[in-house]
């Protein structure tokens, strides 16, 4: 039997789709921000309408307020939402949800994230999303740069990315970038 176009009947497990959450972290100033413009204005160009989630840990929203126009925007501020926002975080979602009707979300991180623990979270919210990909940026210069500075934060990120995305990778030597690519 075919399915003629529009008298298709969703299974249960059809019905059931619930949408996905993407994490997106990386430490300050790694270009979270400039990514995720560019990933939305890619997603939007395809008709693939994404919500936003934005963890502001200082008490002015700038980014969610670049990120306005096309994409619903919804902040949670002056906390980080890996500890002490993950309550905030079911919330936050509800609205969006209400507003946006789009199959996926993305989570703006603050830069001093642990992704594990917002995974954690984001699981326990099972009934209402499902966890998609761990993206985190790495900010080459910075890494290349001060090679010290790879503290349990910067490695909590990497460990926790499903995807790593090197950032400012024009900014230091070839040579450089493939050492660093070989270490993360």
């Amino acid at each position: 039997m075919t399915c003629l176009p529009l008298k298709h009947k969703a299974s249960a497990d059809e019905e059931r789709q619930l949408p996905i959450v993407h994490v997106l972290s990386g430490f300050l100033g790694a270009g979270k921000t400039t990514f995720l413009k560019a990933w939305l204005e890619f997603l939007n160009s395809r008709e693939r309408f994404t919500g936003v989630i934005q963890n502001e840990f200082g008490e002015v929203d700038l980014d969610s307020l670049c990120l306005k126009g096309e994409t619903q925007v919804e902040a949670i501020d002056e906390g980080c939402v890996c500890c002490s926002l993950a309550d905030s975080l079911r919330p936050g979602l509800l609205r969006l949800m209400q507003t946006t009707p789009a199959e996926q979300f993305i989570l703006e991180t603050t830069g001093v994230a642990d992704p594990g623990n917002v995974i954690t979270s984001l699981t326990a919210l099972n009934d209402i999303v499902t966890p998609g990909l761990v993206i985190t940026l790495v900010d080459s210069y910075d890494l290349v740069t001060h090679p010290l500075q790879w503290d349990d934060c910067h490695r909590q990120q990497i460990e926790a990315a499903d995807i790593l995305i090197a950032s400012k990778a024009d900014a230091v030597e070839e040579s450089q970038l493939k050492e660093l690519i070989k270490k993360l």
